[in-house]
């Protein structure tokens, strides 16, 4: 097999161009990497804000009426933390939602539309809603159950 000079120059000047820029690329990054030599950064210097900082770390007794001491007010002698601190009672939890009675559908088998909990519920007498038992379905009333608590939830009029 005879090679071409003319063939064989393509691959030969760019295996020569691929050596010449890993050789660059090394030479890079050996001398970002390398940390430089500073002559001022060898010499050891006292950290100015030591002192200070060591002063605030340690606690100082003679110290902690002042913190506590009103800037506003002339008394001498400030009150004691524990009259400064009132008890608050818990809130009250907000009243459990009920249900809401939205329509009812009058024939031979009464069905109810009821809001629970951000949803409509189409019910019939013996079905159920999340913990309601729906009990009777009037014409204008129907009533559930929740445990041994019974409820009636009332058809709104127009006005009311």
């Amino acid at each position: 097999m005879k090679l071409d000079p003319r063939v064989a120059s393509g691959p030969l000047v760019a295996l020569v161009a691929l050596l010449l820029i890993s050789l660059q690329t090394a030479d890079a990054i050996r001398r970002t990497s390398a940390p430089k030599q500073d002559p001022i950064a060898k010499r050891p210097t006292d950290d100015p804000l030591l002192d200070l900082e060591r002063r605030l770390a340690t606690l100082d007794p003679t110290r902690t009426l002042a913190i506590r001491r009103d800037p506003f007010s002339f008394v001498a002698d400030p009150p004691p933390l524990k009259a400064l601190t009132k008890a608050r009672p818990p809130a009250p939890p907000p009243p459990a939602p009920t249900p809401v009675l939205t329509a009812i559908i009058w024939d031979n088998d009464p069905r109810a539309s009821i809001r629970w909990n951000g949803r409509d519920y189409v019910v019939k007498a013996n079905s159920q809603v999340s913990d309601y038992q729906v009990i009777l379905i009037g014409r204008d009333q129907v009533l559930l159950a929740h445990g041994d608590e019974s409820l009636v939830l009332r058809m709104h009029r127009k006005g009311d």
